[in-house]
C-alpha cells in the first residue's frame, strides 16, 4: 500500500511541478511581450523573449522522471507539437534579432546559443560561421566550428580547422582532434548483424 501511494504522490508531485514550469514561463513570455509592446526594437528584449521561449519548449521533451515519463508517452503527439511551435516562436525571435542587427557578433551568439539548445546543428554551423567572419582571429570561436563540423561528419572542414589551429600554435588544438568521428552517423554506430 505504501508503494502504491508512493508512485501515486511522486506522479502527482513530477505533474505539479511540469505545470508550475509551464505557468512561470507563460508569465514570463506574456511579460516579454508586453514588454515588446512598449519598445518593439529593444533587441535585448527579443534575446529574453526567444531564450524563454527555448526555455518552454525544452519541457516538452521526454522528461527524465519516470512518474512524468508515463504520461509523456500518453501525449507525446501533444508535446511534440508542442516543443514545435515554440521552436518556431524562438527562431522567429532570432531572426528579428538578426533583421535588426545582422553585423553584431552578440545576435550571433545569441543566434547560435540558441540554435544549439533546440539542437539545429545546421543552424547553429552557420551562425559560427558568420560570428568568425566578424570575429576572424578568435581561435575559441575557431575551435568550436570545427568540433561542430566534425560533430556533423564535415571532417575536411573540420580537419582544415585543425591544421589551421595548428599553424597558429594553439594549444587546445589537439582537443579538436579528438572530436574527429564523433558524428553520429559514423561506422562505430552501426550495428554488426
Amino acid at each position: 500500500m505504501y508503494r502504491w501511494i508512493s508512485h501515486f504522490s511522486s506522479f502527482f508531485h513530477g505533474k505539479d511541478v511540469f505545470r508550475l514550469k509551464q505557468i512561470f514561463l507563460h508569465a514570463a513570455i506574456s511579460e516579454y511581450l508586453n514588454q515588446i509592446h512598449l519598445t518593439p526594437t529593444d533587441l535585448e528584449l527579443h534575446a529574453c523573449l526567444a531564450n524563454t521561449y527555448i526555455l518552454l519548449s525544452k519541457i516538452f521533451i521526454k522528461p527524465k522522471s519516470c512518474s512524468i515519463s508515463r504520461a509523456f508517452e500518453k501525449q507525446k503527439e501533444e508535446f511534440e507539437d508542442n516543443f514545435q511551435t515554440v521552436s518556431r516562436l524562438a527562431i522567429e525571435e532570432f531572426q528579428i534579432l538578426n533583421q535588426y542587427a545582422p553585423h553584431d557578433p552578440w545576435v550571433h551568439e545569441q543566434l547560435a546559443s540558441g540554435y544549439h539548445d533546440l539542437k539545429m546543428s545546421q543552424e547553429e554551423i552557420n551562425e559560427v560561421e558568420i560570428l568568425l567572419q566578424l570575429r576572424p582571429q578568435d581561435k575559441e570561436l575557431l575551435m568550436r566550428l570545427g568540433v561542430l563540423y566534425f560533430a556533423q561528419g564535415m571532417n575536411a572542414k573540420g580537419l582544415k580547422i585543425y591544421e589551421e589551429l595548428k599553424l597558429a600554435n594553439y594549444k587546445k588544438a589537439e582537443n579538436l582532434i579528438a572530436s574527429y568521428g564523433t558524428y553520429k552517423g559514423s561506422f562505430h554506430s552501426f550495428e554488426i548483424l
